[in-house]
C-alpha cells in the first residue's frame, strides 16, 4: 500500500454514469474504467486498495464498501443500521495483501472510533483502546505499525503490535499520520508544518515549516512516501501563484520544487508514490473542487505528464499505486473506480531460444525451405529480427555469440531461408534478435542444421 494522506472536503456531489469514453473525459490509453457502473452510491469519501489493486475500500457517509473484484462489483458491510443522519466514515487504510483493513467514522452525530477488518474486508470490529473519533489512519504495508489522529485529544496514537494496545505520541499535535510502506519512517503533517520520526514516533524533527517561493507558507494537503520514508513529496493548497509540490530524496533534510505542466490549485489534492520514490502520481483540481486532473512523473518530480483530465464537478477521493508504480488505481467521487496501467519498458527475453525448423537438404531451384522459430517476451511486445548465417562448422547449442567460422548470409533476413545448392556441404544457423523499446536489444543464435545436403 503506497501511503497517502488528504484533507477530505465536504462537498456535496451528486454524478453518475461518468465512463473514460464519455464527454468530458481525456485520458491515455493508459487508462480504463473498472467499475462498470456498479459504483458505491453516492455518498463516497475515501478509497484505498491492496497492492495488487484486487482489494479496494470505499468510505461513505453510512455505509463502507468493499470489492474484492479490483472495483468491478461491491458489497456494502454497513455497521450501524440505525445511523441515518449524515456523518459517517471518513479515512480508510488497507495492508499489502488486502487482508488487513482500516477505516476511521469520525465526523457527524456519531462518532464510532477506528473499525478494524481481518478478512478483506468481510467483518468488522471496532478497535479497543481508542477514542470514539479518530481520523487519518495510515498503516504500514503489513498493518503491524499503525498510526492515527484522535479528534478529542488533537494528538497522535500508535500501534507497533497490529493494534493491540495504543499509545500516545509525544512530540507532535493536531497533525496527520503518514506511515512509510515498511513502517520504519512516520511522517506528520499539521497545517504547514512537517516532522519526521525515523524511530517508531518516539522523537520528531521539523523538517518543513514555510514555502520557499512564497511570502506566506499554505496548508500541506497530501503527503506520500517511498518504501523506507527517505523519498517524501508533499503538495500545498494556497493561492494559484503559490500552490507547489516539493520533493526530498533524503529525509526532509533538503526539498526541491516540482512544478506541473500547467498550473493549477492543489486544494485536496491526493499523491501517490512507487516503492522507490521515482514514480509519483498527484492529483489537482480547482478551488471549487471541479475539473480534476492526474499527472504523473518518472524521476521523482523533475517531469511531469498529464495522464487524465475530467471536467466537471467531480472530486477526486483516493488513488493507490503498487510497489513498482506501474498500475495505478484512482476513484473519482460518485463517478468510477479507474485503473491506470504504466508497465516499465521490459527487455525482450527468449522464452523458447531460436531454433530451426526443416529438412537440411538443398535443391537447384530452393524449393526447401528452412524456418526460424522462437518465443518472445517484453514490454512493449519485442519487434523481432533475423539474420542467417552460414558455418563452417558445426554450432550445438543456441548461443548469445556469433563463432567466427559462421558468416551472415546476404539478404538472408526473413524467418525462412531456400536451400539452394550453394549452401550444400554448409551448416546453417539463424540469429533472432528481439527488441522493446526503450531497451537493449537481446540476440540469440541458434544451433545449427546438419551439414546440408
Amino acid at each position: 500500500m503506497r501511503r497517502i494522506s488528504v484533507l477530505i472536503t465536504t462537498v456535496a456531489l451528486a454524478l453518475s454514469g461518468l465512463a473514460l469514453t464519455a464527454p468530458g473525459v481525456s485520458a491515455t490509453a493508459n487508462w480504463i474504467s473498472v467499475s462498470a457502473g456498479n459504483d458505491p452510491p453516492f455518498d463516497s469519501q475515501n478509497m484505498e486498495a491492496s497492492d495488487d489493486g484486487k482489494y479496494v475500500l470505499v468510505s461513505g457517509w453510512t455505509d463502507l464498501w468493499v470489492s474484492i473484484d479490483g472495483g468491478t462489483n461491491w458489497t456494502s458491510r454497513k455497521r450501524d443500521n440505525a445511523v441515518t443522519t449524515p456523518g459517517g466514515w471518513s479515512t480508510v487504510a488497507v495492508s499489502k495483501t488486502g487482508s488487513v483493513m482500516f477505516a476511521d467514522k469520525s465526523s457527524g452525530a456519531e462518532m464510532k472510533g477506528l473499525w478494524k477488518s481481518t478478512d478483506y474486508g468481510t467483518t468488522w470490529a471496532k478497535v479497543p483502546g481508542l477514542s470514539n473519533a479518530t481520523y487519518g489512519t495510515s498503516i504500514s504495508d503489513d498493518a503491524s505499525v499503525i498510526f492515527t489522529h484522535d479528534l478529542v485529544t488533537g494528538g497522535l496514537m500508535s500501534s507497533l503490535n497490529a493494534g493491540a494496545t495504543w499509545n500516545p505520541v509525544i512530540g507532535v499535535v493536531n497533525a496527520y499520520p503518514v506511515v512509510s510502506p515498511d513502517g520504519s519512517t512516520i511522517v506528520a503533517y499539521s497545517n504547514d508544518q512537517l516532522y519526521i520520526s525515523r524511530d517508531m514516533g518516539l522523537n520528531w524533527s521539523l523538517i518543513r515549516a514555510t514555502s520557499s517561493d512564497a511570502p506566506v507558507s499554505h496548508p500541506i494537503s497530501s503527503v506520500a512516501l517511498s518504501r523506507n520514508g527517505s523519498t517524501i513529496a508533499f503538495t500545498e493548497n494556497g493561492a494559484l501563484a503559490e500552490s507547489a509540490m516539493f520533493v526530498s530524496t533524503n529525509y526532509g533534510v533538503t526539498w526541491r520544487e516540482t512544478v506541473l505542466p500547467e498550473s493549477n490549485y492543489y486544494n485536496a489534492g491526493y499523491t501517490v508514490m512507487s516503492d522507490d520514490g521515482k514514480k509519483i502520481v498527484t492529483s489537482t483540481q480547482s478551488s471549487a473542487y471541479t475539473n480534476p486532473k492526474l499527472f504523473r512523473s518518472v524521476d521523482s518530480g523533475l517531469n511531469w505528464t498529464e495522464t487524465l483530465s475530467i471536467s466537471g464537478d467531480i472530486e477526486i477521493q483516493g488513488i493507490h499505486s503498487s510497489p513498482t508504480g506501474e498500475s495505478v488505481k484512482m476513484y473519482a467521487r460518485n463517478t468510477a473506480i479507474y485503473s491506470g496501467f504504466f508497465p516499465d519498458a521490459k527487455r525482450a527475453l527468449a522464452i523458447t531460444k531460436p531454433y530451426i525448423s526443416g529438412t537440411a537438404k538443398s535443391t537447384k531451384k530452393g524449393a526447401n525451405k528452412l524456418v526460424a522459430k522462437s518465443r518472445w517476451s517484453g514490454y512493449p511486445n519485442p519487434a523481432v529480427t533475423y539474420q542467417w548465417y552460414s558455418c563452417t562448422a558445426k554450432v550445438a547449442n543456441a548461443t548469445t555469440a556469433i563463432p567466427s567460422n559462421c558468416k551472415p548470409i546476404s539478404k538472408a533476413t526473413k524467418s525462412t531461408l531456400a536451400l539452394t545448392k550453394k549452401f550444400k556441404g554448409k551448416f546453417v544457423a539463424v540469429a533472432v534478435t528481439g527488441k522493446s523499446t526503450g531497451t537493449p536489444a537481446t540476440k540469440w543464435l541458434s544451433k545449427t542444421t546438419a551439414k546440408v545436403k
